[in-house]
């Protein structure tokens, strides 16, 4: 997978780095959402569901998630597009996007420029 980052053509803003194909999360018991680092992501499910869980319980507890800018608060949250709202989990804002959909959007810093998308050269 190849490392992209988010920066704007004008001003010194930039927003993070990500991944075109997003990540993988598996919630534990309480719901919560382990992200699940690339390659090792069946390590982590099974450290999280035990190496006997069955495909109902790995189908129903994994999910995969991107990153998803505040054009607004410009904060950045972590968002399953299947089962998640789509807004900023700081703010509420409805105004922002995916990381991965922003090249050309407004520099949410400066206004002035756009926000670009770099291949920074790194792959997982």
């Amino acid at each position: 997978m190849v490392i992209y980052e988010l920066a704007c053509n004008v001003c010194d803003y930039r927003a993070g780095s990500f991944t075109r194909q997003g990540g993988m999360y598996v919630s534990d018991d309480d719901g919560k959402r382990i992200i699940c680092q690339h390659p090792l992501e069946s390590w982590t499910v099974d450290e999280v569901l035990g190496i006997d869980a069955t495909q109902e319980s790995r189908a129903s507890r994994i999910g995969h998630f991107h990153y998803w800018l505040c054009l607004g608060c410009q904060q950045e949250s972590i968002v399953d597009q299947e089962h998640d709202t789509l807004n900023c989990t700081h703010c509420g804002s409805l105004h922002g996007g995916f990381f991965r959909d922003l090249g050309g959007h407004p520099c949410p810093n400066c206004t002035s420029g756009q926000i670009v998308i770099i291949d920074s050269g790194l792959v997982i």
